[in-house]
């Protein structure tokens, strides 16, 4: 007989309940229940329910009838299609526990997993090492959050993962790691491609170490990758971390700094980490595991698909950054403003492939530590204010007179900023040169590279969005070269000239009438 999809579907969920009625009614159920835990029951229980005759129907018939959304899933995509529904859904548990089950709104959620053309993806990423005096702080496209078990559960439906995918399922120590600290929560949509579920692999899109190490590793998995990006996190983290790691947490004074911030060799300065990263999603029909060739995930933990763990140890919390409620005023507003300012600058569209690579470096440098933080913040100042194939005497003498230029407001403060500077590169040249070096790098050099990375940054930024609003509707893009060039006018000529050049004519230095 020709049954339909809502017939198969309905025939299925009378068998589950038949299954359940029973299994209350076998009088070997008390031993067993207290012999074996609830989730090997529950696994016991749904086993033999999807090898029963009526689940594959369903199974078939869910193909028969959205075989054109996906031509090439086999047998067995569509057969995880339907369990990962039940699962992820919650009707096995709530029908383990006899709970009322409305039918035809849990029919209606099947064939809306099976239509939607996009979902919803959920992120975590607490921050070890820094202290909100509040619990909430809502930002303008993400929040900062100390979660309850209860929220937590309601984004990951951890208790359905411990069931079914033990895998993905979070335990004590990842729950702490979350209840103990702020995390970053937001959210991202997702487009599905077929009804293979979501593609953890190419969410991953980030490395840790050196870069070099990992590029043909990725590879292997990413075919369609086209850029190597700079942290070991997912991708859709980094404008936040570009805005977070912008923020001054070095901006108390001395006094402040070494008794709240903990400057020393033990501490992280003024400085946050993210041990790792959970995503969760609500496509019902999408495994954790994976399904049509997707794994589920690259480079993570052994028996993790869904996390992205740092090298640090989740439990190894140093001394860090500590805000008052003023403060958090200040890091609202900061934050507030720099994410729209980085928009507003339109970096893809307006060729500004630089500007995108200092601020990735810089975040590599701030989730770096000792010789490689040194590195990475070279790195993000010779990408904005270097000049390529220049020798490396001429090359640090140039940038360290553009650094002090638009950073330094007198001599003074300029003679300041170079002497940092000269430290920073020198030891830097020490280092790529293979010099014998100390086992440590000097925190506080490390603080001043972060603060002259940081502030030749958001001048930049600033800078570039300031161009932008007073050219708009108008064919004009600056490069790398054209910024540093402005720059090295101004230091040469101390500004003199700045009023006879904005009345030159738009091509000037040519005009062919002053040489007839």
């Amino acid at each position: 007989m020709n049954t339909s999809l809502k017939d198969a579907f309905e025939n299925y969920i009378k068998i589950v309940t038949l299954e359940r009625n029973n299994l209350l009614q076998k009088p070997e159920c008390n031993i067993y229940k207290i012999t074996f835990n609830e989730a090997y029951e529950i696994n016991k229980f749904v086993s033999i329910l999807e090898n029963n005759e009526s689940f594959y129907n369903l199974a078939s018939k869910t193909k028969e009838t959205y075989f054109s959304m996906d031509e090439e899933l086999e047998d067995e995509g569509w057969i995880d299609i339907v369990k990962t529904f039940f699962r992820k859904s919650e009707f096995y548990y709530n029908c383990y526990k006899n709970k009322n089950i409305n039918n035809t709104n849990l029919f209606n959620a099947f064939k809306f997993s099976l239509e939607q053309d996009s979902c919803n993806l959920y992120y975590i990423a607490p921050l070890g090492c820094i202290k909100f005096p509040i619990d909430l702080i809502q930002l303008d496209t993400f929040k900062l959050a100390k979660l309850s078990e209860f929220e937590i559960e309601n984004i990951i439906k951890n208790k359905t993962l411990e069931i079914f995918y033990p895998n993905c399922f979070l335990g004590n120590k990842y729950l702490e790691g979350i209840l103990d600290n702020h995390s970053i929560l937001f959210s991202k949509s997702y487009k599905l491609k077929g009804l293979r579920g979501i593609d953890y692999n190419y969410i991953y899109y980030g490395i840790p170490g050196n870069i070099e190490d990992y590029k043909d590793y990725l590879k292997n998995w990413l075919e369609y990758i086209d850029e190597i990006r700079y942290i070991n996190y997912p991708n859709d983290l980094l404008p936040i971390l570009h805005r977070l790691s912008l923020f001054d947490w070095d901006h108390k004074d001395e006094e402040v700094k070494t008794k709240t911030f903990g400057f020393d060799n033990h501490s992280r300065g003024g400085k946050f980490f993210i041990p790792f990263v959970i995503i969760s999603d609500d496509c019902l029909i999408s495994s954790p595991y994976g399904r049509g060739g997707l794994s589920g995930g690259v480079m993570r933990q052994p028996n993790s698909p869904n996390f992205f763990i740092h090298s640090y140890e989740i439990e190894n919390i140093l001394l860090g950054p500590t805000l008052n409620e003023i403060e958090v005023e200040i890091f609202i507003s900061f934050v507030n403003k720099i994410g729209p300012l980085i928009n507003e600058i339109n970096i893809e569209g307006n060729d500004l492939d630089f500007l995108e690579r200092s601020l990735n470096s810089f975040v590599k440098a701030f989730f770096s530590n000792g010789f490689e933080e040194l590195l990475w913040q070279i790195i993000s100042l010779e990408t904005l204010v270097g000049d390529k194939g220049d020798k490396e005497e001429s090359l640090t003498k140039r940038m360290h007179e553009r650094i002090s230029a638009i950073l330094g407001g007198s001599e003074k403060e300029e003679k300041k900023i170079k002497k940092h500077f000269k430290d920073i590169y020198e030891l830097r040249s020490k280092l790529v040169h293979g010099s014998k070096l100390n086992y440590s790098v000097d925190k506080g050099l490390l603080r001043e590279g972060r603060f002259l990375c940081r502030k030749t940054l958001l001048w930049f930024l600033h800078f570039l969005s300031k161009f932008q609003k007073q050219t708009r509707g108008k064919d004009i893009k600056l490069s790398q070269k054209d910024v540093n060039a402005l720059i090295d006018f101004a230091r040469y000529t101390g500004g003199r000239l700045n009023k006879f050049i904005a009345k030159q004519p738009a091509n000037f230095p040519y005009f062919p009438d002053w040489i007839e």
